[in-house]
């Protein structure tokens, strides 16, 4: 299941709940809630996030993306205590869990004295495999050679061109996680071997198929022609992107931290490639005080520009590898990504609270 928590107070359509299974939950805990003075509310739509991380791979690869979100509010404080809680239908089992789990939190919030609002720049920590979803983003997507358009995209710059920090080396091979989706050849016929996107911080080579770089000449096929369907247009897409591991430890980067944040899981994330401006949704972090991660969940919304991340202030050796989806031109396609603990210094918080 893939949960999706974040702040909206622009939640204005409400829609009925379409499954006869979902109805019976949600009534049943609508009744719990409003016992402890807890306001529900609910919208039905297909989600558009542009990443997720699937719990059922057959029903997201079969584009069942029927989305439930659920608004809950303390009628006390509606203003400060509005929280979104998002799940598919085909998990109309974990339901219950998941909001109860938010009313918790909920009540927990009204117990608080005064508002805490996460805003500014801060030191910002992503948990192993986490940070995958970033790189995905950043590096992948910019490197996709049919997205030449892109603000950061290698064809503005010459191989071997210093983009980020020297612990930057990222590679998109073959599937690993879950290995014989595709084979290892592309929609073209193209083997499909790692590439090298970037080597220590420098340009390397992008992503390419055959009509990238017809319109680029000068790059290699690197068999990354990716397509949903025969309906959907091929482009140079990614299969697994990771950053490989560095050298530093995980605990060194803790206790450099004086006040930051651990993110633990994030449920949406996107970067606009022409503006070059990341947009990510954490859904859960743990707050980092005097080089401790302390057990203060919080949830916050990153806005910042790409360039805020080609400095990385840690990069660890705890690479982990996760899979997800990821909604792009050519369709909806099964993609990995992976990353160790990765750690940045200055990263702009929007929206967030604890």
């Amino acid at each position: 299941m893939k949960l999706l928590f974040f702040i909206n107070r622009d939640v204005q359509e409400t829609l009925p709940i379409a499954s006869g299974t979902v109805r019976h939950l949600y009534n049943e805990a609508l009744m719990s809630l409003e016992s402890l003075g807890l306001i529900l509310r609910r919208a039905h739509s297909k989600t558009h996030a542009i990443i997720h991380l699937p719990g059922n791979l057959v029903n997201l690869l079969e584009k069942s993306h029927e989305f439930i979100m659920l608004v809950m509010e303390d009628s006390k404080k509606p203003d400060e205590s509005r929280h979104v809680v998002g799940f598919y239908t085909e998990a109309s089992e974990r339901m219950v869990d998941d909001m109860n789990r938010v009313r918790d939190w909920l009540i927990k919030r009204r117990k608080l004295t005064r508002r805490f609002l996460i805003t500014g720049r801060h030191p910002i920590l992503f948990a192993p495999g986490i940070g995958g979803i970033l790189i995905h983003e950043i590096i992948g997507h910019q490197f996709e050679l049919s997205k030449a358009f892109s603000r950061y995209s290698p064809t503005k710059f010459k191989r071997g061109h210093k983009l980020f920090s020297d612990n930057v080396t990222v590679v998109d091979g073959p599937l690993c996680v879950i290995p014989g989706i595709g084979g290892n050849f592309d929609d073209e016929g193209t083997i499909k071997t790692d590439t090298v996107m970037i080597e220590a911080g420098a340009i390397n080579l992008p992503l390419t198929d055959k009509k990238s770089i017809a319109a680029n000449p000068g790059y290699p096929l690197t068999g990354n022609c990716r397509r949903e369907t025969s309906q959907d247009e091929p482009a140079s897409r990614m299969y697994c992107t990771y950053l490989k591991n560095g050298t530093d430890l995980v605990s060194q980067a803790v206790e450099s931290i004086d006040y930051g944040f651990y993110v633990e899981q994030v449920s949406y994330a996107a970067c606009s490639h022409r503006r070059g401006r990341v947009i990510m949704c954490v859904g859960r972090a743990k707050v980092i005080k005097k080089g401790e991660i302390t057990d203060t969940a919080v949830t916050f919304i990153i806005d910042d520009d790409i360039s805020s991340f080609f400095n990385f202030k840690f990069v660890c050796d705890d690479l982990l590898i996760q899979s997800g989806i990821c909604h792009s031109s050519s369709g909806v396609l099964y993609i990995e990504h992976g990353s160790p603990t990765i750690g940045f210094e200055n990263i702009n918080v929007v929206r967030g609270f604890m």
